[in-house]
């Protein structure tokens, strides 16, 4: 996944290959990236359906 930045740029995020993300890598990637935790679930399950 790449977040695309306002500027043009653009960020990989790393997204664990995991079932599930415990809950402090997830703020972490988030905080990293700067989104909202609810931004980024959306993001992944529209990913992943």
């Amino acid at each position: 996944m790449i977040k695309d930045n306002p500027d043009g740029s653009k960020i990989p995020l790393t997204i664990p290959n995991h079932k599930r993300i415990k809950g402090s890598t997830l703020r972490i990637i988030c905080r990293q990236v700067g989104i909202k935790r609810e931004e980024f679930l959306e993001i992944y399950y529209h990913k992943n359906k």
